[in-house]
């Protein structure tokens, strides 16, 4: 008969640990804006895992519950990765964006303040036009009553 090795119980505390560390992880990383906070029990539960897979090798421990504690780790620590690599990307966009709106906001200023020199210019021409026709039809009736009389 074969004898079957006796399974011990060298690293379930850290198993569980880091499986509850790896479940609040990958439970923080899926709200919005706040599962970049799940990195830091993703991490720990990843290492308290991997510290139990190894003393649960060494020691003919169960490994059932320290893989499960790896897998949730690794899912909750990778989307909380991708989570800070997103509103890093977004953050890093938003801040160059503004530049150029600076930039173009500055461009459309000095656009608008030329045309509105020109169009200054423009009505003074035909303000001074106008006037100077006034100033002719006003003085023309009078040169034409002294030569009709």
């Amino acid at each position: 008969m074969e004898e079957q090795a006796v399974k011990t119980k060298a690293g379930m505390g850290l198993g569980i640990a880091g499986f509850v560390l790896g479940l609040v992880a990958l439970i923080i990383s899926f709200i919005p804006c706040l599962g970049t906070w799940a990195l830091i029990p993703g991490v720990v539960g990843l290492i308290l895992s991997a510290i139990a897979l190894s003393m649960a090798t060494k020691g003919n421990g169960a490994k059932g519950l320290i893989i499960a504690a790896l897998i949730v780790s690794i899912i909750g620590t990778g989307i909380a990765a991708y989570q800070w690599y997103f509103w890093n990307k977004v953050a890093t966009e938003a801040t160059e964006g503004l530049k150029n709106f600076d930039d173009e906001w500055k461009n459309a200023m000095n656009d608008l303040n030329g045309e509105l020199e020109n169009l200054d210019t423009d009505l003074n021409e035909q303000l001074d036009a106008v006037a100077d026709s006034l100033t002719e039809d006003a003085t023309e009736p009078t040169e034409s009553n002294e030569s009709t009389e």
